[in-house]
């Protein structure tokens, strides 16, 4: 059954209306009828009606308003108006609608109003229609990205050459020519979690999929793969010429910048790429896979956004036992103290750390793992799915620092917001966790007006206004309280803290510390260190 609302501020008229025509023969369902427009924005709200019938004369609210709120509820909603009198400008606005039809209440007929409704009907169920085909059209498409994930993994396994190559080409992949050139397209997470969320990074991942699909012409004989967690594989099919390779390499690449660039401009997003340094024939596609994911671990302190897969190796030291046990401490600290400052420091300096020493990468992000498992031990509150697989899959420190960061403030915001009393101001949130973002260096109000895009003029008055406070005094007195409980730790040195904070100077950080606690580092330290002696 279609459901349909009535709306007119004349009762009669609605009683008319009712009794007008045979609504279950059409298999229509009045769901309401109402008199005023308050009352008909909550029932369309409850009810979330196919077809809407409303006189254009209502009080408070005309029905052109009330039909524009109703598109903006549900936009594939069917208006048919009613009015006593025909003007040009609400004709204008209904066609401005596509309302579906536009009657006068004085030449009103039942045969009129059934005509309405069924050419509501027929538009609502060619949509219907439309929208079966289009979703039958996705699932025909997401089959075919499995089973080319397939196809690829059978390639780079090594399985039967003969097989493969009939599965591929069952697939419509490019085998024509002899050569293969192989890229890997790495959606960059560290920019994805600056307008999107973990959850949509799979959604994404198959966005840049689409945007290769649409970049390709008939010219490059390219094909996209969505290969498990990793990213975007390009398998590009070349002509095995003497001397040709430059250009070939440079064809390759020049599309590959393509995408890039309309991944930056639709998705607002980094694309990382690496890909293979040569040409080569099918059967050695999983040599060049293994050479790009081996110079992926090795690219992993450096920030490069295109790099040139190569049989160098780059030595990496293990992780010591205990070796990063502070900082996991620091983190546990976190949510005991409820100081999400903390999170930021502790994760920066196992950055730090990990970077100075070359840690293998991959025994670093188990750490960055453990600091998050912690958290969920310590709050009952699960990640969000596939966060295990986009960290341990994270191509640079500083995207799995940030994915770590994401993660591990979340959980504590959410034991903040389980706690009964807890007032959330989201202005300063936002404010709150630009500073955190940002601890070790300098913040002004230009930096956070720019990241709320806001005038920083207007938001230096703004910010007075309604804290009390000029905002370089809070970012100092926020940072503060993170030395405050930075130097409680007795193995803590004022430098570090210094430093960790964004003060590069010793002497102004014990400047500024005292201007803002009333004592000097030092005093402080030695205080705390005496009072724990009493206890």
């Amino acid at each position: 059954m279609y459901k349909v609302l009535i709306i007119d501020d004349d009762v009669p008229m609605l009683q008319y209306l009712e009794k007008l025509i045979d609504w279950s023969a059409t298999k229509i369902e009045i769901v309401g009828k109402c008199f005023s427009s308050e009352i008909a924005l909550s029932i369309f709200q409850e009810t979330q009606p196919d077809i809407v019938v409303t006189d254009i004369g209502l009080p408070i609210i005309d029905g052109i308003q009330l039909a524009w709120t109703f598109r903006e509820m549900k936009p594939d909603v069917r208006i048919i108006f009613l009015t006593c009198f025909e003007e040009i400008h609400y004709l204008k606005q209904a066609f401005q609608l596509e309302a579906n039809d536009y009657l006068i209440k004085d030449e009103l007929t039942g045969q009129k109003l059934a005509d309405s409704i069924e050419k509501a009907l027929k538009w609502i169920k060619a949509r219907e229609t439309s929208q079966e085909r289009l979703a039958l059209k996705q699932d025909i498409q997401r089959n075919k990205v499995i089973l080319k994930e397939q196809f690829l993994d059978a390639v780079f396994k090594g399985n039967s050459l003969l097989d493969t190559r009939k599965f591929g080409e069952r697939l419509g992949v490019q085998l024509t020519h002899p050569g293969f050139r192989l890229a890997l397209l790495y959606l960059d997470g560290r920019s994805m979690l600056d307008i999107y969320e973990i959850k949509d990074y799979a959604l994404l991942q198959y966005a840049v999929y689409n945007i290769v699909e649409e970049t390709l012409t008939d010219k490059e004989k390219i094909t996209p793969f969505l290969y498990r967690n990793e990213g975007v594989y390009l398998l590009c099919n070349v002509v095995l010429l003497s001397g040709e390779e430059r250009a070939q390499q440079d064809a390759f690449l020049s599309f590959i910048q393509d995408v890039t660039m309309s991944v930056e401009r639709y998705l607002k997003m980094k694309l990382w790429v690496y890909y293979s340094s040569e040409t080569v024939e099918f059967d050695s596609l999983g040599v060049s896979y293994r050479q790009i994911s081996r110079t992926m671990e090795q690219a992993y302190y450096f920030r490069h956004e295109s790099v040139q897969a190569s049989n160098g190796d780059v030595s990496f030291r293990s992780i010591e036992p205990g070796e990063f046990d502070k900082e996991l401490d620091v983190v546990q600290q976190a949510f005991k103290k409820e100081n999400p400052q903390l999170i930021d420091l502790a994760l920066s300096n196992i950055r730090k750390k990990a970077t100075e020493h070359r840690l293998l990468p991959s025994l670093v992000k188990e750490t960055f793992e453990t600091a998050v498992r912690s958290a969920v031990l310590e709050t009952h509150i699960p990640v969000v799915e596939n966060f295990y697989p986009l960290l341990r899959n994270s191509a640079h420190i500083e995207e799995t620092e940030q994915l770590a960061k994401s993660a591990l403030k979340r959980h504590l915001q959410l034991a903040l917001n389980s706690e009964p009393g807890k007032v959330n101001d989201p202005e300063l949130e936002k404010i709150n966790q630009y500073i955190d973002d940002h601890v070790c260096e300098t913040v002004t109000n230009v930096n956070i007006a720019d990241y709320l895009h806001l005038n920083p003029s207007y938001f230096s008055r703004f910010f007075k206004k309604r804290y009390g406070k000029n905002f370089t005094d809070y970012v100092h007195l926020y940072k503060m309280e993170l030395a405050k409980n930075l130097l409680n730790n007795p193995n803590e040195t004022m430098e570090n803290v210094a430093y960790s904070l964004g003060y590069s100077d010793r002497a102004y950080f014990s400047k500024v510390f005292k201007k803002y606690v009333g004592t000097s580092p030092s005093d402080y330290k030695q205080k705390k260190n005496y009072e724990r002696l009493l206890d």
